[in-house]
């Protein structure tokens, strides 16, 4: 039978570095993220995308009409997903938006969604 003092050597040689520096790289990913989230490009693409696509496209590929108020990121950009693209950009209701937040940490699958409206172009 093992003695709980052999257990002590081990306790004291684990490598606790990691747990020090993880606060501060999710200090500053939780800064980078919010100066884009607050930064003028992502307003503008924020408001461009709901006026384009007011409705949840995730409630509206269930054939219900409920009012989109989140714009995410198909692909989440710690993901490699491109910031202000149409083709990673979906409006989501307040459930689907948790729903697909959920899914992206379980690896379940993501709700499906209707295909954005193309964007148009004003020629003057």
């Amino acid at each position: 039978m093992t003695k709980l003092s052999s257990l002590k050597p081990m306790v004291a040689t684990a490598n606790l570095s990691r747990a020090t520096v993880m606060p501060e790289q999710r200090d500053e990913y939780a800064q980078r993220r919010k100066k884009f989230y607050d930064s003028a490009l992502w307003q503008r693409t924020r408001a461009a995308k709901l006026r384009r696509d007011p409705l949840c496209q995730a409630c509206a590929y269930e054939q219900i009409v409920t009012a989109g108020e989140h714009v995410d990121h198909w692909i989440a950009l710690a993901a490699g997903g491109h910031p202000t693209s149409d083709d990673n950009l979906v409006t989501l209701c307040v459930s689907h938006h948790s729903q697909k937040t959920a899914a992206e940490q379980n690896g379940t699958n993501f709700p499906q969604i209707v295909a954005s409206k193309p964007r148009t172009m004003a020629f003057a």
